[in-house]
């Protein structure tokens, strides 16, 4: 080998280069080492490759396309994985939530195309996720959530029979532990009310006795009210990228029955905001909260400081109503519906602890089918 990198090989030109963390010594046919020329042109081709692997342009097949490993790059070398990722959050801007979407865009950018965009759906192997994964400090959930994108495009590619082998589809989720739910006691709700004032009480006490979600809560018409019938339909979300006339899920769209809390909350607002559009405004501003930012700034997070109650994310009231109904022993399915779930597994794992008189119910009745004389008379009968 010269000093630029050039071998002799039988009297022709071989270069020498690393590639995707493997080593390749293409033959350069028609290049003759004894030739100064010829030298110096393979050494000008190997700088080439060199500066566009650097780049992250290269594609193997344009340079060596008689190579015995250019095949395994050639399968959808048009598609680079930083145009798939940008067709990917492209087609699902119109499909989900948006901040399900500032999701998916914050890991594309900020994770996805750095590390991966210069590869081809072709080129990308399972080790280099892996190797990459490990280095991330963040949590198995957050690294799950990362990976969401990643193997969208690789399964549709591979279902289009863009590439002939799914990298991502041998690494597993990473384990978790979901975040509990952290709930207010009643205490603590006596503390918060006890302090709110005018339209920010209203807003919190019907946020605890409602369960909606904040983006919910703060798009609530007055059209969407029924006083009289003690209902309110839930129809729309407010977020920082605007309203939409549908919730989280396909069951979000539903209609609640008013807890008599809540009914007050109503019936007080009435005061600041009837004969507007929305029920609810931000009372330093009369205008509706633009999304939960502004609320937990003057709303909320204020609200619990002044009451002495440890801070929580105003999501928490959420998680309040379902955990007060639960420990009054209101049935589950009804408490599903309230919350717009499909149906009632997911209250089951996630407030199982705030059942215990509901399962110790149940034992008593199991627990008859084998007292002495319930085990008679079955015997008996």
């Amino acid at each position: 080998m010269d000093r630029t990198g050039v071998i002799d090989k039988r009297g022709t030109c071989q270069i020498s280069f690393m590639y995707m963390g493997q080593r390749y010594r293409p033959v350069l046919r028609g290049f003759r080492y004894s030739r100064a020329s010829d030298r110096k042109a393979a050494a000008q081709r190997l700088a080439t490759v060199q500066r566009e692997i650097q780049l992250g342009t290269f594609y193997f097949p344009d340079h060596f396309p008689d190579h015995p490993a250019a095949s395994s790059f050639r399968k959808g070398h048009q598609i680079a994985i930083k145009q798939a990722l940008q067709d990917f959050l492209r087609e699902k801007r119109s499909q989900i939530e948006a901040t399900t979407y500032r999701g998916y865009e914050k890991d594309v950018l900020y994770h996805l195309i750095p590390t991966f965009g210069h590869f081809r759906l072709s080129e990308l192997r399972t080790t280099d996720v892996r190797r990459w994964l490990e280095s991330l400090n963040v949590c198995g959930k957050t690294k799950n959530n990362i990976l969401i994108p990643l193997r969208a495009i690789f399964r549709q590619a591979f279902r289009d029979d863009r590439i002939e082998r799914d990298p991502i589809e041998k690494i597993p989720n990473f384990s978790h532990r979901s975040k509990e739910p952290d709930p207010l006691s009643t205490a603590e709700i006596e503390a918060v009310l006890g302090v709110a004032r005018g339209q920010i009480r209203n807003v919190i006490e019907f946020a605890i006795w409602t369960g909606l979600r904040t983006s919910e809560l703060i798009a609530v018409r007055w059209q969407d009210v029924d006083l009289v019938a003690g209902k309110v339909h839930v129809r729309m979300t407010r977020t920082s990228q605007g309203e939409k006339d549908h919730g989280k899920t396909a069951t979000s769209t539903r209609t609640l029955e008013l807890h008599p809390y809540a009914r007050d909350a109503l019936t007080r607002q009435l005061e600041f905001t009837a004969g507007k559009i929305f029920v609810f405004e931000n009372p330093s501003t009369g205008q509706p909260w633009k999304h939960d930012g502004p609320y937990r700034k003057i709303a909320w997070t204020p609200t619990l400081a002044l009451a002495g109650v440890r801070y929580r994310p105003a999501y928490q009231t959420r998680h309040t109503f379902a955990s007060q109904l639960l420990s009054a022993g209101i049935d589950p399915t009804y408490i599903a519906g309230q919350l717009g779930h499909r149906d009632w597994a997911m209250l089951r794992k996630t407030y199982g602890r705030w059942m215990p008189e509901r399962s110790q119910g149940e034992r008593d009745k199991i627990s008859k089918l084998w007292a002495p004389q319930g085990h008679q008379n079955h015997e008996e009968s």
